[in-house]
């Protein structure tokens, strides 16, 4: 049985059509702990072929297929820049794909492109069945980017290589170079800003102590030379980080923005940091969203028995056309008993959060909102800061999951919320899409229970009135326009 790789346009729900209803998760859940496995992405998570459920699940009235994988770890925390709309209304997917189970010796980066086909109707320039490998080598973890009049990508496999080709969605790529910094780095991120394509790469060392590291590459002629090259920007550095602080996929850019470039960080165990630069990354201003209340915190060498609430790893960002950031992300709780590399969470337990440059700094996660854990509908804190989401009582029995957590603990699940993504669409208007975890549609596989995910869409839009970012409360989404937007023969 295929496991197909969609794109589900048509079955978004608004928060704003479910505020109203609430539930509470038993305490006995709420309070269980599990260990968090690292990040070493040589695991798949989740089985490869996945019995169907004896629920009925609703499905969307209408899937966009794009391609076919067995192998579906496309993220440890934090999405790629994977899908990317042209102002014409063409469409670049990609993913990381593989169909020989179990190892996976196929594994790569996969890429399609919506357009107007010769008949004048809008497809798939390639067959779904038909979507090959785009590395000639073992390599996954693809991001995206438009460069000049074509594309580029890069991925990893014996450290971060790159393709581009001259025009987009059509044509052969071609390898720039199989290792822009290091051999030995991996989860790339990457942007192009006026012609300078700037990229993300993270390490891991596989001894104890476990360590991780970012680093930072530009070029500025195509991927041909590079400086700088696999360095850690300063500001993020060991002068005021730990070595375990972020790992993989705990990082993503935002799409540059009126020559204004920016990445965010997201970890368990460091600040949450936006990195700008207005230079095209000759200079870099640090921002922090909330600070960890444990500086230099090292899970290797110190314990924290006491629960904490910090970002869980999952956010995204976005520059606005006034050169402001803005962040969707979530949080989860954990806490470290013993030294010696591991920690644990709580896997029923964790929210999204809202916030831009304008606004107040996140000051206490950890006590500022453990009462609000059951909340299922937005929450305004203060300053225009917003609790997005919680979880919601899909199955109507009026308790999130009953009273385990069983099959929450799978593919990277740090928190009932996971893979958090936002777009600005108009100049006042962000779209925040969320992954939560259904439990209305459990899946059983070898004996035990997973559950699929939904996605909804909540809204920030700007008032003029008060000049300021507010969760937008009325907006509810409409599937068939969603779809037709998207999806459609005119931009």
């Amino acid at each position: 049985m295929k496991k197909f790789f969609t794109l589900f346009m048509a079955s978004l729900i608004a928060i704003a059509s479910l505020a109203q209803t609430k539930t509470r998760v038993p305490d006995e859940v709420l309070n269980k702990a599990v260990e968090m496995s690292n990040r070493n992405t040589n695991n798949v998570q989740m089985p490869f072929k996945v019995a169907p459920s004896t629920k009925s699940v609703a499905l969307a009235p209408q899937e966009i297929e794009v391609g076919h994988t067995y192998y579906d770890l496309q993220s440890n925390s934090s999405l790629a820049n994977r899908f990317y709309r042209y102002d014409d209304g063409s469409i670049v997917a990609t993913w990381t794909g593989g169909m020989e189970a179990a190892a996976f010796n196929d594994r790569g980066s996969f890429s399609t492109y919506w357009t107007k086909l010769q008949d004048q109707t809008w497809g798939w320039s390639i067959n779904p069945d038909d979507v090959g490998r785009i590395e000639g080598y073992r390599a996954g973890w693809p991001s995206y980017a438009p460069y000049e009049n074509g594309e580029i990508m890069v991925s990893h496999s014996s450290g971060i290589g790159l393709h581009k080709r001259d025009q987009v969605g059509t044509g052969d790529w071609s390898l720039v170079t199989q290792s822009i910094s290091s051999t030995s780095n991996s989860w790339p991120r990457a942007c192009v800003n006026n012609g300078t394509i700037h990229v993300l790469e993270g390490h891991q060392t596989s001894g104890t102590p476990m360590e991780n590291h970012v680093y930072y590459s530009r070029s500025k002629d195509g991927g041909q030379t590079w400086a700088p090259q696999g360095e850690t920007p300063e500001l993020i550095g060991s002068d005021y980080y730990s070595t375990i602080a972020f790992s993989a996929d705990d990082y993503v850019w935002a799409e540059p923005n009126n020559g204004v470039i920016a990445f965010a960080m997201f970890s368990n165990f460091a600040d949450l940091v936006i990195m700008k630069s207005e230079d095209d990354g000759d200079t870099w201003e640090k921002i922090i969203a909330w600070e960890h209340p444990i500086p230099f915190y090292n899970y290797n060498t110190m314990v924290y028995t006491d629960t904490l609430y910090a970002p869980n790893g999952s956010g995204n960002i976005v520059i606005d056309d006034n050169g402001n950031c803005h962040i969707a992300f979530n949080v989860n709780r954990y806490l470290v008993t013993e030294t010696g590399g591991s920690s644990s969470y709580f896997p029923a337990l964790g929210h999204s959060f809202y916030w831009n440059e304008t606004l107040d700094p996140f000051t206490d996660l950890n006590n500022q909102y453990d009462a609000l854990h059951a909340e299922l509908h937005p929450e305004y804190l203060q300053d225009g800061r917003c609790i997005l989401a919680y979880g919601f009582d899909f199955d109507g029995d009026g308790s999130w999951f009953g009273e385990t957590t069983d099959g929450l603990t799978y593919y990277r699940c740090t928190g009932p919320i996971t893979h958090i993504t936002m777009t600005q669409v108009s100049a006042d208007r962000l779209v925040i899409a969320i992954s939560l975890t259904d439990d209305s549609a459990p899946l059983s596989a070898g004996g035990s229970t997973y559950y699929a995910k939904r996605i909804f869409l909540c809204s920030y839009v700007f008032n003029e009135i008060y000049e300021e970012w507010r969760f937008d409360t009325n907006w509810v989404t409409d599937p068939d326009m969603v779809s037709y937007d998207l999806f459609s023969e005119t931009p």
